[in-house]
């Protein structure tokens, strides 16, 4: 099992073209660039496939401009990989395109399995059954004794059973399928915290599991909009909650 990540320095004797294609929804997105911020530390030049759109509120966390360059996905050109340059030396990051290790693997290029679940989350995959009750206990051989709230273990079962439109295919089988077609599995975590999750998830597929430590962008001091100012004003300090659903969450009323 790989370290932590914390690594120092680059070494241009051994430098990589890096090729990223996340899911496009700001929880995947940002994980990526801010790894792609550790690889460009060391050297390593990184392309980061992105809608369109979201160039903007992404750039300011790239740190390294010059080494990580983003590739809106609507640019007609075959994996965004410049045409210089061996194929050898490539790597693909992917998550959600459980379809993209095959494709990497007939032009010869390695591909990586990295997501910003958690090891232990992605554990839960080697779950008995398909029920929302079978869900409720660890897979056999887990490292630690985690039970789900029946609830909870309902709520996953979306997971287990609903196709995806026209991929014939569960979310579940999806990931499994792009984890073991991959030549590695890559975390945003480090062994200190999770070293026995990524132990069982490497004892089961049988490949590397890559940490790259944990992915925490920097302080950005900023002015903040004037309409969410005022909004705020009206409220006495330390009163206000603000909680994430994820930028893809659409709240029912």
């Amino acid at each position: 099992m790989a370290g932590n990540g914390n690594g120092t320095g680059p070494d241009h004797n051994h430098t990589l073209t890096i090729f990223m294609y996340p899911l496009f929804a700001m929880g995947h997105l940002i994980p990526y660039l801010l790894t792609a911020n550790k690889l460009a530390q060391r050297g390593h030049k990184v392309f980061l496939v992105v809608p369109p759109k979201a160039q903007s509120k992404l750039r300011p966390l790239n740190l390294h401009p010059v080494l990580i360059q983003f590739k809106p996905i609507s640019i007609p050109r075959v994996e965004g990989l410049p045409p210089d340059v061996e194929t050898t030396a490539h790597f693909v990051f992917f998550d959600f395109m459980h379809w993209l290790p095959g494709l990497a693997r007939r032009l010869k290029i390695k591909s990586v399995y990295y997501t910003p679940a958690s090891p232990a989350a992605a554990g839960f995959l080697f779950a008995e059954g398909l029920l929302g009750e079978d869900l409720m206990n660890s897979p056999p051989g887990f490292p630690t004794p985690i039970r789900l709230y029946k609830h909870a273990a309902l709520d996953l079962t979306w997971f287990t059973a609903a196709k995806g439109r026209g991929s014939g295919i569960t979310l579940r089988q999806r990931f499994m399928s792009g984890m073991w077609e991959s030549d590695a599995i890559g975390f945003k975590t480090c062994k200190e915290t999770e070293g026995v999750y990524c132990q069982f998830l490497e004892d089961k597929f049988d490949k590397p599991i890559l940490l790259a430590g944990p992915m925490v962008p920097k302080l950005q001091i900023s002015t903040l909009e004037e309409k969410w100012a005022t909004w705020l004003g009206k409220f006495k300090p330390k009163s206000v909650v603000f909680c994430a659903f994820g930028s893809e969450t659409v709240l029912k009323g």
